[in-house]
């Protein structure tokens, strides 16, 4: 402040001097200026006239030409038709002749022009009359040599008389531009000789100012560029002033400014490009098919974009109330032994239904037993469905997951949960749809599916099928003595035992009332048989409260391809053995014959 002000009288006085000095150039700038303004727009607006009217007078000869050679047309017209159709024309021609004659004639108050237009309006209708007069007398052959001189003589008359009125008006102008120009010149030196005095005071004026305002013009051209969305572009800083402070400033607010707006586009840039995968993981989870193609899916998506993770998604099993692994445990995981017979309630995700990060800061007051065992980090997202965990997304990690890679976990576990659940019902009730309610056993629309199956798994690998069809003994006795609750229980029974006594690969369904359908691949005559065999003893051993006398079977059974090569006849043969087991005493086995030629110990 104290350079500032040191010398303010000395400024203030040169100011006001500059200021009065530039003040009277101003003045007497703006009367010579008003002045040159006033004569030249007078001037001007005279010249402008007369090179209109010298225009107009163009515009009448390019009208007598194309008037003259319509002339000639119409003398040599060779039809009635096309002596009409240029007849229609030359009367247009001739209107715009005379009106554009009438135009460049008119009466401006020069007498100079006066000899010039006479000599036009003269000219004009000898011209008519000469065109007139030859086209009446032209015949077939067109104009005469005579005809054709008079018409050429009177239109270069009228030509002649045109180009010299122009010529006039065009000199007249002429004249009054050169008027123009040697009025203007001694106001231009006087109006020099002001302006230089003006400039003179100006410059003081500026001198003075300039090291401020063109600065400040700087910084207003620099602060409309922030705000127009420039922000790469700085300021340079001029001196030690206070001037200079600000620009520093403004710099390092524009860096600000700057590195916000980058991050924000950053962030953009991110967002889209998540909501871009996300929504491809979300159209890719609508057309899985079954849950375990799901659980493989957000397993991939996951481990794809949390680099170093390991993902298992966990699933709860509605019939047994138990953890399982939708998509295999990670080969570097722990966790196979901790999910053997894990309850829901072993998760802490399941139980809380929230997040539960193992490498949370406070530490979980709650240990997960399952995270427990896993030597890495995780974190567990549950996954909710209508208020409902179906299941949760352990992801094992060897760091801590940065926001963006939570969020994406948590994102993509919210988007499966639908999908994972109606994938579940649907499974569920086609489960539901095809076993049998009270023995647990597939129905008879899942045997009749299975049995095509199989049969068509053992016509491709030529190996041998054994079907059993086994009826208990008396059931309608069983019934009728005891109750069709102790009969249901029966039927429970049996299809428990039947359940148990096979081996993995074997299959066996109720196939309607007392009648179970047994199908052994890969198996032999002699093994259907034994098979049969231990499948009678079993059952034979049910013992039942309230039930008093023994439960026995009848079986038949069936080899394909050797007892018959289609299913219908391979079960009509096993229905016959029955029906044979049946009749020889019941509580027995038999089997189809097969055909002549056939063995069946293959």
């Amino acid at each position: 402040m104290s350079r500032l002000g040191a010398f303010p009288t000395s400024i203030l006085g040169t100011a006001a001097a500059a200021v009065v000095a530039f003040a009277v150039a101003l003045t007497g700038v703006a009367w010579l200026a008003v002045r040159a303004t006033q004569e030249a727009t007078t001037g001007a607006t005279r010249v402008q006239a007369e090179f209109a009217e010298h225009v107009l007078s163009d515009g009448a000869a390019i009208a007598l030409q194309n008037n003259y050679r319509l002339s000639h047309d119409r003398i040599r017209a060779g039809t009635g038709r096309a002596a009409a159709e240029l007849d229609r024309q030359l009367d247009g021609s001739d209107s715009r002749l005379s009106q554009a004659l009438g135009l460049a004639l008119r009466d401006d108050g020069d007498p100079t022009q006066a000899q010039p237009a006479a000599r036009v309006r003269a000219a004009y209708p000898a011209y008519i009359a000469v065109r007139e007069r030859t086209i009446q007398r032209a015949g077939p052959n067109g104009e005469t040599e005579a005809d054709r001189r008079a018409m050429r003589r009177v239109h270069d008359e009228l030509e002649a008389a045109l180009s010299s009125f122009a010529t006039t008006r065009f000199s007249r102008a002429r004249d009054h531009l050169q008027d123009l120009r040697d009025t203007g010149h001694w106001r231009s030196v006087a109006l020099t000789g002001a302006l230089l005095f003006g400039i003179a005071g100006l410059l003081t004026v500026v001198l003075l100012i300039r090291r401020v305002a063109t600065r400040v013009r700087e910084y207003a051209v620099f602060s409309g560029s922030v705000a127009d969305g420039n922000l790469g572009i700085r300021l340079q800083p001029r001196g030690r002033d206070e001037l200079a402070g600000l620009a520093d400033s403004l710099n390092a607010m524009v860096e600000e400014l700057s590195s916000a707006a980058e991050q924000r586009n950053q962030v953009r840039a991110d967002n889209r490009a998540y909501r871009a995968s996300q929504d491809a993981f979300s159209d890719a989870m609508q057309v899985t098919a079954t849950e375990h193609e799901a659980y493989g899916l957000l397993k991939l998506h996951i481990e794809r974009w949390v680099p170093e993770s390991d993902v298992l998604v966990l699933g709860r099993n509605a019939a047994t109330d138990q953890l399982e692994a939708g998509a295999g445990v990670p080969g570097r995981s722990t966790l196979a032994d901790a999910l053997h017979g894990a309850q829901p309630r072993a998760c802490l995700a399941v139980r809380l239904a929230r997040t539960h990060e193992s490498a949370a800061d406070p530490p979980p007051l709650l240990e997960c037993e399952l995270c427990r065992a896993s030597a890495a980090e995780s974190t567990c997202v549950p996954l909710l469905v209508s208020g409902e965990v179906i299941g949760s997304v352990l992801v094992e990690h060897a760091r801590l997951l940065h926001p963006d890679e939570r969020r994406r976990v948590v994102d993509s576990a919210a988007q499966a949960g639908p999908t994972l659940a109606n994938l579940r019902n649907l499974a569920l009730a086609e489960a539901r749809a095809a076993t049998d309610s009270l023995t647990g056993l597939p129905n008879r629309r899942a045997v009749q599916e299975t049995l095509a199956r199989m049969t068509a798994q053992a016509g491709r690998t030529l190996s041998p099928m054994a079907v059993l069809l086994l009826d208990l003994d008396h059931f309608k006795q069983i019934n009728d003595t005891y109750g069709h609750d102790q009969g249901d229980a029966v039927l429970a029974a049996v299809g428990d035992v039947l359940g148990r006594s096979l081996r993995t690969s074997d299959f066996v369904g109720r196939n309607g009332g007392e009648e179970f359908i047994v199908l052994l691949p890969d198996t032999s005559a002699t093994g259907a048989l034994d098979a049969a065999e231990k499948l009678r003893e079993a059952v034979g051993r049910l013992t039942l409260p309230g039930i008093d006398r023994p439960v026995t079977a009848s079986i038949g059974a069936a080899i394909y391809p050797y007892t018959a090569t289609d299913l219908e006849s391979l079960l009509r043969l096993a229905d016959r053995a029955l029906y044979s087991a049946k009749a020889g005493g019941r509580n027995r086995v038999e089997l189809a014959e097969a055909p002549a030629g056939a063995s069946t110990d293959e």
